[in-house]
């Protein structure tokens, strides 16, 4: 069983259908969207395993910002109930 769980392949293109708003950080940049796999660690210590979710990132163009919003909260956290769902099937 691989230790890499991504979610949320079907996603758009990354420079497709850009939402531009104004930066909540600088308030002048206009903000646009793309995609990327986002690793991080599950768990700890010797029970940790690196999981990764395909997550919207939203970038400013003047003070280059970057944050995720609910979107990549919601596809780590079906990266997670994959990876437990296997997991439950292995014991």
């Amino acid at each position: 069983m691989s230790d890499d769980y991504t979610h949320g392949d079907n996603l758009a293109d990354p420079w497709g259908d850009a939402i531009m708003n104004n930066c909540p950080f600088c308030d002048f940049g206009s903000t646009y969207e793309y995609e990327q796999n986002d690793h991080f660690q599950y768990g700890a210590g010797e029970d940790a395993v690196m999981l990764c979710a395909r997550v919207v990132v939203i970038a400013c163009s003047r003070c280059s910002e970057k944050y995720t919003d609910w979107r990549g909260e919601d596809a780590r956290e079906a990266a997670v109930n994959k990876y437990l769902d296997e997991k439950k099937g292995t014991t």
